[in-house]
């Protein structure tokens, strides 16, 4: 169930159609008060999020048919970047979200997957951490399954949906992730700047 990994800057029409369509299922991944999203707000918000980023890619799938115009985007991966004078640190926090008609699908934890591999054997870091909603319960255990430790929790720190809610932190360290995925997929990237998953 190999995805690919298109660099979220590339199709800037991509982009309008497919984070709209996510906005209005981002409630396990983003607390901030809901004001909706434009096209022309779109350039903007892809531009912040590409530049506080690290790596930030779009979750795809092989186009459908032969006719369409290459992958079709269901989710975003993301690691944030560290700021000036902290890089030495080695660390980063990891953001997904997969529409809500793909989830348990596997195509999160391959992403997440994905991402660590990227994140320890190319970037060089030493940690990546990852904060989950109480609510998102399967987000917990999908990261805990990976190999994510369980680090605390930030009690009642988002008010959501009328009440207070608790934020779950998670990390992982680079040997924990080796130890775990003593044969992992190796990243490809394509000619048209598309990073699939290649087994072996």
């Amino acid at each position: 169930m190999y995805s690919n990994y298109s660099n979220i800057l590339l199709n800037s029409n991509t982009n309008c159609t497919y984070l709209i369509s996510l906005n209005s299922g981002a409630l396990n991944f983003d607390t901030s008060l809901p004001v909706g999203i434009t096209c022309t707000s779109v350039e903007a918000a892809t531009g912040a999020l590409a530049s506080s980023r690290l790596l930030a890619m779009y979750v795809c799938l092989p186009a459908i048919r032969p006719q369409s115009n290459g992958p079709v985007p269901i989710g975003i991966v993301s690691l944030s970047k560290s700021e000036e004078r902290q890089t030495q640190h080695g660390r980063s926090s990891l953001s997904l979200m997969i529409s809500r008609q793909h989830q348990r699908e596997g195509y999160g934890r391959e992403a997440t997957n994905w991402a660590l591999g990227w994140a320890f054997d190319y970037a060089r870091l030493h940690r990546v951490e990852v904060s989950c909603y109480s609510w998102n319960e399967g987000a917990i255990r999908l990261y805990c399954s990976i190999g994510f430790r369980q680090e605390g929790v930030k009690r009642e720190a988002v008010w959501f949906m009328n009440g207070w809610r608790d934020i779950h932190e998670l990390s992982i360290l680079d040997y924990e992730w080796r130890e775990l995925k003593p044969e992992r997929s190796k990243v490809v990237l394509d000619d048209d700047l598309t990073v699939r998953m290649a087994s072996g």
